[in-house]
């Protein structure tokens, strides 16, 4: 099958084909199952996807619906084929789920493996502080960086200062300065890649690594929350796996695509959502849920994981009242139940429109500020609050009501 022809095959699902074979040939190899993480022997299902990705099969699927702990299993069958002797690259659509995968990696990652893992990009996309720790720039420092960053700085002052006289031959050193730094992070970058078992970044750096692939530089090619990846982004990438683990679920958010056109070429349905109902015997679905009482998850369960996601018994149950002490034992609307749903529709509350994607509602902030503060009145902590809102505007509105 010609390139052009497998890509389009792999897009169109229409067209798909029996690609088990045609992705890549099958590897005589086979690994032992290491596991640091000594919890995940309680979730039998957790250690059937490590095994499952032992197997070494040209392609393996996790499938992690919410809050089944697929990022720490992904993180523990990565840490396996480290401890086998393999180097991983790991990639991810995003900097939140390449940040998400690199903590979860470092609170697995084992003393006794000699090679460290990397954090590749700019760290000032990063988002947490503690990614910066496996960063580039913290595992090999360079003092010749440091010190063009430091020209680069007092040249670029130079640029803004209007009182600067000159600023032609400045200009010529500030091109000359970047062009510099650039070739010593590329040089630097090297060095670390060269010298670590896994390399994390986002898909869209990875694409400037193709001289590593064809070094044959890693053994696994892992791509995390797949069923939100285009297959077009992950096309480039796995012509060159040696062995490819897909981890993500399908009944999340799909692929944004932004033209009719798009949607029609069939570029709104991830690679992994095409292979999902097909590769039967390579994939794996966590059928265990630690974040949400039954109530919740028991309706996505039933309309999308065909009643297979179970709740653990440790949240099947939980309220709010179970993490704060009540003076009354039966708690009220806000404590005892697991989902309350307050509609403001006859409230003539009307919403205000900033820009033509972002729109705001100044009355539900102020109501969703008071439940916080009502809740945290109660005694729930600060950190066991997480409000969501489908808009800039009125994140920055509720914000603002909340305060400090």
């Amino acid at each position: 099958m010609d390139k052009e022809n497998y890509s389009a095959n792999l897009i169109n699902p229409e067209k798909m084909r029996d690609i088990n074979e045609d992705i890549v040939e099958k590897n005589n190899i086979e690994h032992t199952t290491i596991i640091y993480d000594k919890r995940l022997y309680q979730d039998g299902q957790k250690m059937k996807a490590i095994e499952l990705c032992s197997r070494c099969e040209p392609l393996t699927l996790i499938h992690g619906p919410p809050g089944t702990g697929k990022t720490t299993t992904l993180a523990a069958a990565v840490l396996s084929a480290v401890a086998n002797g393999e180097k991983v690259l790991v990639v991810a659509p995003s900097h939140a789920a390449c940040d998400a995968f690199t903590l979860a990696l470092a609170k697995q990652w084992p003393r006794s493996i000699e090679k460290s893992f990397v954090r590749l990009g700019n760290s000032l996309r990063f988002t947490s502080e503690d990614v910066a720790l496996y960063s580039t720039d913290k595992i090999s420092p360079s003092a010749k960086l440091e010190d063009l960053q430091d020209q680069l700085f007092h040249v670029r002052n130079q640029l803004l200062d209007n009182s600067c006289k000159g600023k032609g031959s400045v200009m010529l050193e500030e091109k000359y300065l970047t062009r510099e730094y650039w070739t010593e992070g590329k040089e630097n970058e090297k060095k670390v890649i060269k010298s670590s078992s896994v390399v994390i970044t986002t898909i869209m750096h990875a694409t400037s690594l193709i001289k590593y692939f064809k070094e044959k530089e890693f053994d696994l090619f892992v791509i995390d929350e797949a069923g939100f990846t285009p297959a077009s982004s992950t096309l480039p990438l796995i012509s060159w796996a040696p062995r490819l683990l897909l981890a993500g679920d399908h009944h999340q958010l799909p692929p944004v695509v932004l033209t009719q056109e798009a949607k029609l070429l069939g570029l709104d349905i991830s690679l992994f959502e095409m292979l999902a109902g097909k590769m039967k015997d390579q994939i794996c679905m966590l059928e265990t849920q630690y974040r949400s009482h039954n109530m919740i998850a028991g309706w996505s369960s039933q309309h999308f994981y065909k009643n297979r996601l179970v709740s653990a018994d440790i949240v099947s149950k939980i309220l709010v009242q179970d993490l704060i002490k009540l003076s009354n034992k039966r708690g009220n609307i806000l404590t005892a139940s697991p989902l309350l749903l307050l509609d403001t529709s006859g409230l003539d509350w009307t919403e205000e429109a900033e820009d033509e994607e972002s729109i705001s509602n100044p009355d539900e902030a102020v109501l969703v500020a008071e439940l916080v503060e009502k809740y945290l009145q109660m005694g729930v902590l600060q950190s066991d609050i997480g409000v969501i809102a489908p808009y800039w505007s009125q994140i920055s509105l509720i914000r603002s009501n909340i305060g400090n």
